[in-house]
């Protein structure tokens, strides 16, 4: 059985769910694959400090 999409987006980190978030909201039929859990959580709190604490 095929599965279509405009876009496959391969693995679950922080580009991978950016990605897939930029082409569904241009309209993209968008399929997201990762293999156990995303990498993300893992990183959050990097994000976090990113989003706090920019260039002085």
């Amino acid at each position: 059985m095929a599965i279509e999409s405009d876009v496959l987006v391969i693995g679950g980190g922080l580009a991978g769910l950016t990605s897939a978030l930029a082409a569904a909201r241009a309209g993209a039929d968008t399929r997201l694959v990762s293999y156990k859990q995303s990498t993300l959580r893992n990183a959050s709190g990097l994000v976090d400090l990113l989003g706090l604490h920019g260039p002085d």
